[in-house]
């Protein structure tokens, strides 16, 4: 259900601040779909699709706090990338509601 944070540049503690903040996220999404195969197809792709995203927002936080950071360094050129980089993932979950709401009518 998660994805590989070594393909998505998160880094080695990928990219929650630290290893055991990860582990926790991954044993909280074990615990919520341990019954996931008692579940349709469909209602397995509701929870994938509702897990991505809450992910999604927590990396656009990041990318807001990351901003945010390169902005008191005086980089407001990496300032807005990274900020155009937190509207993007914005607007991919606009797009992830969407589908969600599709699968659920």
């Amino acid at each position: 259900m998660g994805h590989d944070h070594r393909r998505c540049g998160h880094g080695q503690d990928g990219g929650h601040g630290n290893d055991s903040a990860h582990q926790d996220h991954r044993h909280e999404e074990s615990a919520r779909t341990s019954g996931v195969s008692l579940l349709t197809a469909k209602e397995r792709l509701i929870l994938r699709l509702e897990h991505q995203i809450r992910h999604n927002s927590e990396h656009a936080g990041a990318y807001e706090n990351l901003a945010a950071e390169a902005e008191a360094l005086g980089c407001a050129e990496a300032a807005c990338c990274l900020r155009t980089a937190a509207q993007s993932a914005a607007l991919q979950n606009e797009n992830l509601k969407q589908a969600l709401t599709a699968l659920k009518s």
